[in-house]
């Protein structure tokens, strides 16, 4: 079950990037830009990639997966056994899976959604 305070959090998170993303725009960029120009805008600024994109590792440095942005936690990719009283008062608050779309805490584990509008995968 999802903790309410989690779910308040990343909601507030999400307004925040769209309201952000208004802001951050003259009214010249929102007449000559697409709606998909428009939604990339906001899926930067509201930071979407953070967590339904993949990541891989390039010299110790986290980047998106080549082909799977947005595409949410891998059905492939198995999470570790999280060790007991890892996760608790005065300890870590959560723990991540090696690609960042998988997270685990107090509340139990989290997966990135794909939100990619693929008809076979999306």
């Amino acid at each position: 079950m999802l903790n309410v305070k989690f779910i308040t959090v990343l909601a507030v998170l999400f307004v925040f990037g769209f309201v952000l993303g208004k802001v951050a725009m003259s009214k010249d960029d929102k007449v000559t830009m697409t709606a998909a120009e428009r939604g990339e805008h906001i899926a930067l600024l509201s930071g979407c990639d953070d967590c339904h994109s993949p990541k891989v590792f390039e010299n110790g440095i986290p980047r998106i997966a080549p082909g799977k942005r947005f595409s949410g936690h891998p059905a492939d990719e198995k999470i570790p056994t999280i060790p007991a009283g890892v996760i608790g008062p005065q300890k870590w608050g959560a723990l991540t899976s090696g690609s960042f779309t998988a997270w685990a805490g107090p509340w139990g584990v989290s997966y990135a959604f794909n939100l990619t509008p693929d008809k076979a995968t999306g």
